[in-house]
């Protein structure tokens, strides 16, 4: 069954509906559009986005299959790697797009997402192709990190030059992986 989870950025301002900013909505409608069913439901307590709090809340909601597509934005690209980590290894992904994934922090409230290093062997194993998208003019993404990152998982990387974030409209270019 051809699924897709989207786990949405951290949300500091407390308000629990992030699901419905930037470019989310408008990827469910497009997914749907191509016959996915999408889980795109706020991540609990997603002002301190916490891995094992996110596992916890989705391990049984999101059936992690050969046709299923996972999407994570900054915080929640993080937290999909944690998770693809936990995945068993019979449950093998199609795709895993990482949205200006934030792989270092110093903020008290991000530091449930990097309790340890990252097996990303482990992680790249859980998965048959890796995306990652960035733009230069995002200073919370540590592009080296974030090249390293793409070596390991093998990832093909989309850079931008002036897409900040990527917390406003559409990604139209999530249309050519998808």
């Amino acid at each position: 069954m051809k699924n897709a989870l989207i786990i949405h950025d951290s949300d500091p301002t407390k308000t629990r509906r992030k699901r419905e900013f930037a470019w989310y909505p408008w990827l469910e409608g497009q997914l749907e559009l191509k016959d996915h069913k999408v889980f795109l439901q706020e991540m609990p307590l997603a002002w301190k986005p916490n891995t094992e709090l996110y596992w916890d809340f989705l391990k049984e909601k999101f059936n992690y299959n050969s046709e299923s597509l996972l999407i994570g934005h900054g915080s929640g690209a993080t937290a999909l790697l944690g998770i693809l980590e936990k995945i068993p290894p019979i449950r093998k992904v199609n795709k895993v797009v990482l949205v200006a994934p934030l792989l270092t922090s110093s903020k008290k409230d991000e530091q449930g997402l990097f309790k340890k290093e990252f097996d990303w062997d482990n992680i790249k194993e859980k998965a048959n192709k890796f995306y990652i998208l960035y733009s230069e003019d995002d200073d919370g993404v540590d592009v080296e990190k974030l090249k390293d990152a793409a070596n390991k998982l093998q990832a093909e990387i989309f850079k931008f030059e002036d897409r900040g974030h990527f917390e406003d409209g559409e990604i139209l270019e999530l249309m050519d992986i998808i």
